[in-house]
Formats: structure tokens, sequence, C-alpha cells
């Protein structure tokens, strides 16, 4: 045998003895067979399962039906098996149904940011009106009307019922030119058929445009009966008398973009024809009256850009604003349509 197994043997026989001993005192102290009796009774009594019988019992937990544990004892069995996957489909679908309502709230969700113009568009019968404010973060007027902010909704006209849905907005380059759409349009009532309403008397609030491939014709306003026929309405684009006054000093501008042969500026409109060696520029200037497309952005907004005079950035800036409203006008009218 060897050391180890010696010291292991030793120490089994050292552990038996001390514990005989023990035992042999212990019933030593006992004086008669019921002192004997009681002593057993007690030390059973420390061991005893059943005083821990409740403690372990979860059936008679008051955060349990009755019966609960029991109703699948057996997990093999088919009630339990199916009871388990039917919770497991549920859950999933559950799970399912929200992702999907969270992802149709983000899609339909209206929360624009940055300046611009935050507007609602009501309809009449025959006229509509905007209502609307310029803010250089359009997330701060939303926040104040989920607030219900009684001043931003006294603005916009709306009531403690109505939201998000009846809103619009129209992004800018800063609050300042969100101002200038509000002056020219918010507030007024417009009609829905202007060449229907107004008359050789009452020429209207639009500026009408005629174009061809070398020249084109803006007219502040029109007394002709059958313009809607004949010309593109481009909507109220401002005062007649201001255009005028940048218009008569856009030539040497315009001179610098393209060859003009002909050119005209008075109160009553404007009017412009190239050379035919410059139609690709020409039509550059057509598009910011047709659709708002704006072809010297970077001349305005970069301030490394050079070539301008302080007068022609002057005319640009202006030119940008018209851009803004026909832009914004397209958007009501598409409104409107719909």
């Amino acid at each position: 045998m060897s050391n180890q197994n010696f010291d292991f043997d030793f120490l089994a026989r050292e552990t038996l003895a001390l514990t005989e001993k023990m035992r042999s005192q212990a019933l030593d102290k006992a004086n008669s067979e019921d002192d004997c009796a009681f002593f057993m009774k007690d030390q059973s009594e420390q061991f005893e399962l059943d005083f821990f019988e409740d403690a372990f019992d979860f059936s008679k937990s008051e955060n349990y039906p009755e019966n609960y544990f029991e109703k699948y004892e057996d997990e093999d069995s088919d009630q339990y098996q199916e009871s388990y996957h039917s919770n497991i489909n549920n859950d999933l679908q559950t799970e399912e149904e929200n992702e999907n309502l969270d992802s149709d709230q983000d899609e339909s969700g209206f929360s624009p940011e940055g300046p611009g113009v935050l507007y609602k568009l009501e309809k009449g019968i025959s006229t509509f009106c905007l209502r609307g404010l310029a803010t250089s973060d359009a997330q701060w007027e939303i926040d104040a009307i989920e607030r219900r902010d009684p001043k931003i909704l006294k603005t916009l006209r709306l009531n403690e019922e109505e939201g998000m849905d009846l809103l619009g907005f129209f992004p800018t380059y800063d609050q300042a030119f969100g101002e200038t759409i509000i002056d020219q349009l918010i507030n007024r009532r417009f009609p829905k058929q202007e060449a229907i309403v107004c008359n050789l008397s009452d020429p209207g609030f639009s500026w009408w445009l005629s174009c061809g491939n070398q020249s084109f014709e803006v007219y502040f306003q029109s007394h002709g009966i059958e313009r809607d026929e004949n010309l593109i309405q481009l909507g109220p684009l401002g005062d007649p008398l201001i255009a005028y006054q940048y218009f008569k000093k856009s030539f040497p501008f315009l001179k610098s973009q393209f060859s003009i042969n002909e050119f005209s500026a008075t109160e009553k409109g404007f009017q412009v024809t190239c050379g035919k060696s410059s139609e690709s520029e020409f039509q550059q200037l057509v598009q910011l009256f047709i659709d708002g497309r704006f072809p010297w952005e970077d001349s305005v907004f970069n301030s490394e850009a050079s070539g301008h005079s302080v007068q022609d950035k002057g005319l640009l800036l202006y030119f940008y604003e018209i851009s803004l409203l026909r832009k914004f006008w397209i958007d009501v009218q598409n409104q409107l349509n719909e």
C-alpha cells in the first residue's frame, strides 16, 4: 500500500472512531428510556420533511390558480405540447403585429425638421385659404402642437381634436425665406377657379406665362378672358411693382448668361427673346417660372462664389424667392386636386 493510500485509511478510521465516541456520550447523557426517547424524537423533528411541505407546494400559492401545475403535469402529453406551441405562436404573432404597427406609424408619421413653412390648407366649395407660420426648425412647432399649445393651435386654426394629418410642410433655406411665403400667401383666400371668377375688370391675383423655344413673356396681371387656355397660370408670385423694379435692372445679368435679341420690362410684365445659340441657358430661366427650378443656387448660397456684383446677388435672391413661391403654389394646387 502506498503512503497516500495509508493516509486515507488512517483518516477514515479516525473519523469513524470520533463519530462512535460522540454517539456514546449522547446516549450516556440520557438517564432513562423516556429521556432517550425524547432526545431521539427531538433530533428527528429537526429533519422532519413534513415541516417544509407547504413551502415547496407551489399549487397552494395564491399567485397561481388551483390545479395550475397539475394541469400539465406530464410534459410529454399531447395536451401540454399543443398548448406550449400555441402560446409560442401567439407570442410571435403579437410581436409581429406590434412591429408592423410601429412600421406603419413611422411611414405615415408627420415629423418635418429644419427651416420652412408649416401650413394648413382649408378647402371650401369654391375657395381655399392657407394658414401657416415660418419656422427655423419645424420640430419645435410639432412639439408645441403635441403639447396643444394654444398659440400655435390658433395660428394654424387647429381645434382640440385635429392633428398632424391636416398639416403640410414646405422646406426653405432658412426662416427668412419662409417669411416671404407667409407674407405673400398665408391668411389669404383664393378662388379655386380664378379664370371663371375673375373678369375683365378684375384680373385676379396670378401671374401668367407665355413661352416658346427662344422667347417668353410674364404677365403680372392678365385681362384676357381665355387666358387659362392660352397661358400658364403661375399663381401669386409677388407684388407687380416690386417685380418691375427688379426686372428692369436684370438686363446686364441676363445678358451675361445668354445672348439677348429683345428685352422689355414694364409695370404690366416682362419679356425676353434670346439668340438661337443660347437656347439651353435661356431655358433655365424659363424653367424657374414653370416649375420653380433655380439654376443659380451656388452663386446665392456659396459665400466663396465670385463673379457677381452686389446688385446681381440681390437680383438672384429675388429670383430665388420667385422660385420658392412657384414651387409652394404647385404643392398647394396638387393638394387641391387630390
